[in-house]
């Protein structure tokens, strides 16, 4: 979502976290589409073959470090944004964190 108003932005547009947390207050459905993304991965973790499990830990993983989504990520950021938004961001983070290894 973030990468797609990066590539959309008017020129001259300077992208700070402050755009980001804008942007993301319209984007409250993203968290949504990345929690689906995890209950999916976390069933096919489920799975006894190690290649699912290093698949869904490097889709998921990811996110963690993508540059995309520290607006989201991101403890100033994320202080930013209404509580029980906040707080499904970091709930994301942190069970993604736990995947099985």
């Amino acid at each position: 979502m973030v990468l797609g108003c990066r590539l959309h932005a008017p020129s001259g547009f300077t992208f700070d976290s402050s755009a980001a947390v804008t942007i993301l207050a319209v984007a409250r459905p993203s968290v949504k589409w990345r929690r689906a993304d995890l209950a999916m991965g976390a069933k096919l973790a489920e799975r006894k073959e190690p290649a699912a499990k290093q698949f869904v830990r490097r889709q998921l993983g990811h996110w963690l470090e993508d540059t995309d989504l520290v607006a989201v990520r991101d403890k100033e950021t994320l202080d930013k944004l209404p509580d029980g938004e906040r707080q499904e961001w970091r709930r994301l983070w942190d069970d993604i964190a736990a995947l099985p290894r």
